[in-house]
């Protein structure tokens, strides 16, 4: 099963549920699959994915995108997967302004209206 954006309508508690449930062979005797996209990064947490599990995407500068997995990185096992995505440690974070430069592109629509 493929699904993009899991999680985005639903609470988090049911999505690592469907995750189990892939997971489990009881639930899941014939290993289907589950590939899914989430911006829910609270997925890394407590070894609910194993590190080749997770997978990065990036966007480069000439609108292509780079795939990679989490196990490019050489990282320790106690490492809270989640908290160092956030700070960029893995890349696949977005390109954002920084305050002072939308601060100069307000001033600049200012100016122009």
């Amino acid at each position: 099963m493929i699904v993009d954006e899991l999680g985005t309508n639903i609470h988090p508690n049911i999505v690592r549920s469907i995750i189990r449930i892939f997971q489990n062979l009881k639930t899941n005797p014939k290993n289907a699959q589950l590939i899914l996209t989430s911006h829910d990064n609270t997925l890394q947490r407590n070894n609910l994915l194993r590190r080749d599990q997770i997978w990065f995407t990036q966007k480069r500068s000439d609108q292509s995108t780079e795939l990679y997995p989490l196990t490019d990185f050489h990282v320790r096992n106690d490492l809270a997967i989640d908290k160092a995505y956030l700070d960029g440690r893995f890349g696949a974070v977005p390109f954002l302004p920084s305050e002072e430069e939308m601060i100069l592109q307000g001033d600049e629509q200012c100016q122009e209206s």
